[in-house]
């Protein structure tokens, strides 16, 4: 959404310099989905990190704290989307943000 601002930062302009995730069974969706294909932890931050991603805020965050990075994985040779949460929300300086919530083949 244009102008769609997070701590007075314009939502596709969050620095994103780090991605923890502290819980990968996140990235095995074959657990949950049925012939969904797995992703590996290297391949989810390759699309965060994806010069020509895409960043908004995710509208089933249920705090409304969580952005989705829509990124290209050379890797994986896929474009995912990448559900992300700031434990401590986003600050102008950059912030190690988890990837918590899973991620999403494209």
């Amino acid at each position: 959404m244009e102008g769609d601002l997070y701590d007075g930062i314009p939502v596709d302009r969050l620095p994103i310099d780090a991605v923890d995730v502290p819980d990968q069974a996140h990235l095995r969706r074959s657990d949950r989905y049925r012939g969904a294909a797995d992703v590996e932890l290297e391949h989810a931050i390759e699309a965060v990190f994806d010069p020509r991603r895409l960043v908004a805020r995710d509208p089933k965050s249920r705090t409304g704290e969580a952005i989705r990075v829509v990124g290209y994985s050379a890797g994986m040779d896929r474009v995912l989307v990448v559900v992300l949460g700031a434990g401590a929300r986003w600050s102008s300086t950059g912030r190690v943000v988890a990837c918590r919530h899973g991620v999403a083949g494209g």
